[in-house]
């Protein structure tokens, strides 16, 4: 038997006389420990990150996947297609948003309690406990079997432990299916053990993490990152509430703006810094990120190199404005690490696209990275003029769909709908589509292909926009926009 075995079959044993079920976190470990726990017995596993838990559950399809971490409502789809229970629900939006995506099955869930006191911890107050149970008794969807929670580092849990433990009696008492109590991690698990929980979350205990240590510490540093925006628009907002989303400290974020009244709106709605003074908001700034039209990039950039160390990372947004461009203003060739971005809309919703550019070290690829990732997915190109490819693609890609729904919502229009009806119908499609697209694991081709019936409806309206020239109109379209990004470039 090996370590790993070993390890789990003494917690086992001593978890087996209260039939306390064990969550292996599995988030920092390989594959093949999952793997290897996975044919001794072990069945539950668990990941913080709505990702990974979509990853790992189509790898390892024979496990039982729970969802135990913080979840930003883009991401509600994969709790709501992978988790077998999701234990870390906290507020009513995000239910709503997982809800909606769960087809034919009811999901067991857990309320997160902040049993800790601790402001930075995630989970529903106490005292706002019972009002959640309402509001949650009406998702069909959802059932609330339990609560879950997580006691202050450093001090006796105890207390804590048993005050979730009433808190759960109250409702079983109240509702008779709350069961469950999840508490209890790798430091405290045998306290929770003895006060009554019915499930514990090990993961260090289990595996050999210390090889892991070192990128949870630059996770947890890159939160604590001064990141300054020059420039408040829309783009800056939506990178903004992502970060904070995904656990970095607002007290790290400023944004630096002319518009004072639109500072005042972002430092109210997200308890930022702001500055209307460039330099004055760069002071001791880790991360800058440029969020200005291309037009006033060249101003913008006067004067602030000095003000910036080697240790600096850059990131620029603005479309056509090259890596040279920046270098030639910063008046720097190496010293300051630059990342060219181009992200698109979509990113205020959290469903963007960014695709990124650099020479620079690793440290600022992963930092711009980090700050992109909080509002949708990311990739790299490994030649700066695959950008103007990108930018045809992506970065005004949402407008050729918003045109396609623009017109289709016209065309129901004439032929009878009521305005709103027909633009429902459109955007509707729109979005049970690109959804199609993203998590079918299907091509475009074959998408297509399948909802064309030979003779039926859509086959006469494909045939019909192929003799209009849909396809090379389309083709024609995107080209003519890598061209003008070029020509911006130049």
């Amino acid at each position: 038997m090996n370590p790993l075995t070993q390890t789990w079959s003494d917690i086992c044993t001593a978890l087996s006389p209260n039939h306390i079920r064990l969550l292996a976190v599995s988030k920092y470990t390989s594959d093949e420990s999952v793997q290897t726990l996975l044919h001794a017995g072990q069945l539950d596993f668990a990941e913080s990150r709505a990702q990974n838990l979509r990853d790992r559950a189509i790898k390892f399809p024979d496990a039982q996947w729970h969802f135990i971490g913080p979840l930003q409502k883009n991401k509600a789809k994969y709790v709501a297609k992978y988790a077998c229970m999701w234990h870390s629900l906290c507020d009513l939006e995000t239910a709503q948003a997982v809800a909606k995506h769960i087809k034919h099955r009811t999901l067991p869930v857990l309320i997160q309690v902040n049993i800790s006191g601790e402001a930075q911890k995630q989970g529903v107050q106490p005292e706002a406990l019972l009002e959640l149970c309402h509001a949650l008794s009406t998702i069909k969807q959802l059932k609330v079997i339990g609560l879950m929670g997580m006691a202050a580092k450093n001090v006796d849990p105890t207390p804590a432990f048993r005050l979730l433990r009433d808190m759960r009696d109250d409702l079983q008492q109240k509702y008779g299916t709350m069961s469950e109590l999840c508490m209890g991690m790798s430091a405290d698990w045998k306290i929770a053990a003895q006060e009554g929980a019915t499930m514990v979350r090990l993961g260090s205990t289990l595996f050999d993490l210390q090889k892991h240590t070192k990128t949870t510490n630059k996770r947890q540093a890159m939160q604590h990152l001064n990141i300054t925006f020059i420039g408040g628009g829309n783009m800056a907002e939506a990178l903004t509430s992502g970060l904070i989303k995904s656990g970095h400290s607002s007290s790290h974020i400023c944004v630096s703006d002319i518009n004072e009244s639109r500072l005042n709106d972002l430092s109210q709605r997200y308890d930022i810094k702001t500055n209307n003074d460039n330099i004055l908001a760069i002071a001791n700034t880790d991360i800058l990120l440029l969020a200005v039209k291309p037009q006033q990039m060249s101003s913008v950039l006067t004067g602030i190199t000095e003000h910036l160390t080697s240790s600096t990372t850059v990131i620029s947004i603005a479309a056509g404005v090259s890596v040279a461009h920046l270098q030639q203003h910063l008046q720097t060739e190496s010293d300051i690490g630059l990342v060219r971005v181009m992200p698109n809309t979509p990113a205020l919703v959290g469903a963007g696209m960014s695709v990124l550019f650099s020479d620079a070290n690793e440290t600022h690829k992963k930092r711009a990275e980090y700050v992109l990732a909080a509002s949708g997915e990311t990739a790299w190109v490994d030649e700066e003029r695959h950008l103007h490819a990108v930018t045809a693609v992506s970065g005004s890609g949402p407008a050729y769909f918003f045109l396609l729904a623009e017109v289709m919502q016209a065309a129901g229009e004439s032929l009878g709908l009521s305005k709103d009806l027909a633009a429902r119908l459109a955007y509707q499609t729109a979005l049970g589509s690109g959804k199609m697209l993203v998590e079918s694991g299907r091509n475009a081709t074959d998408l297509r292909t399948q909802v064309t019936s030979p003779g039926g409806t859509t086959q006469a309206a494909l045939d019909e926009m192929y003799e209009n020239g849909l396809p090379a109109a389309v083709r024609k379209g995107v080209a003519a926009a890598s061209k003008r990004s070029k020509e911006l470039a130049a």
